[in-house]
């Protein structure tokens, strides 16, 4: 987390496909979305060749055509594919294809072709306040709960 300023699922089923993880998104309107996926290959410093961790991303049930999971030497923005959303809701779901790590921390939609995520960790920090209503200090600063146990 100290590397990418948020929390990240991760799939490990011991060599064995998890289930899906699954979400419901709520989109402004329906049109063409390009999809990006911020995910590792945790395997990128040792080893090259077919790595674990690799998963895709479903939309209401078919996948994008695109494993991720695969790319990079660190925290990046993979490209999932171009959706077309016809309802404004849909579902998502990670699928798991290794059982071994897989890792996503965030997943962006855009209807601008060339518009990519943020990578500066700085900058994406912001960015997740400023698309989550997160405050700058959070609230409970400088307090904390106990429980004494006796």
């Amino acid at each position: 987390m100290d590397l990418m300023g948020s929390s990240y699922l991760m799939a490990h089923g011991m060599g064995m496909p998890v289930e899906d993880a699954e979400t419901t998104v709520e989109f402004p309107s329906s049109g063409e979305y390009y999809v990006f996926v911020r995910t590792f290959n945790w395997t990128s410093p040792w080893f090259y060749g077919e790595v674990p961790g690799q998963f895709e991303l479903w939309v209401n049930g078919k996948p994008t055509g695109t494993v991720l999971g695969t790319k990079g030497s660190s925290w990046m923005w993979q490209h999932a594919g171009k959706i077309v959303v016809r309802e404004k809701t849909a579902t998502f779901a990670l699928h798991d294809l290794t059982g071994f790590n897989g890792r996503v921390d965030a997943i962006y939609f855009t209807t601008a072709e060339n518009e990519l995520p943020l990578d500066d960790i700085g900058q994406l920090n912001q960015f997740r306040k400023d698309k989550l209503g997160l405050p700058e200090t959070p609230r409970n600063a400088g307090t904390f709960d106990f429980v004494v146990v006796g």
